[in-house]
């Protein structure tokens, strides 16, 4: 004798589409914020939309000075771990990405710092980097314009005591 369908079987495809909603919803949410970084790093260089070709990175040498100048200082600032962790399956910390590459009209890798609480990305602030990784630059909403680390760190020291970005 078959057994009749039970409501647990029939929930479970509900359950499945409600989770795949939440991922799309998120999903989306996230490219949004990434869009609205994208437009800040392009604000001064409406031309630039290329993306960082393979093996176009920033050296050690790079990473080494965007830490000591920039993500260090930062962290202690905002009294958080400088390296993102993972906590279940959401980083959180601070992070930086590299969107634009050096290109022949812009000598700059372009990128972003973003401090992630759980899965809630915060855009903390764009950065630059020459090509050949000797100067970093960090974007100063206020002004408009690049300025060194350490006077966008004393600059905007109230905000990040205050915890906004």
């Amino acid at each position: 004798m078959k057994k009749p369908l039970t409501s647990s079987f029939i929930a479970m495809p509900v359950l499945l589409v409600a989770i795949g909603i939440s991922i799309l919803a998120f999903r989306s949410a996230y490219n949004n914020q990434l869009k609205q970084t994208a437009d800040v790093l392009t604000t001064n260089q409406k031309e630039i939309n290329t993306k960082v070709p393979l093996k176009k990175y920033l050296s050690e040498k790079g990473k080494q000075m965007l830490d000591n100048e920039l993500m260090s200082p930062l962290a202690k600032r905002l009294k958080i771990n400088a390296k993102a962790t993972m906590m279940s399956r959401c980083p959180s910390g601070l992070r930086h990405h590299v969107e634009v590459a050096p290109i022949a009209n812009s000598p700059y890798f372009q990128g972003i710092v973003i401090n992630y609480v759980g899965c809630a990305p915060h855009n903390v602030c764009s950065f630059r980097v020459t090509e050949a990784e000797d100067k970093l630059d960090v974007l100063d909403v206020k002004q408009e314009k690049y300025v060194s680390a350490q006077e966008w760190l004393t600059s905007n020291e109230e905000s990040l005591a205050a915890g906004n970005f």
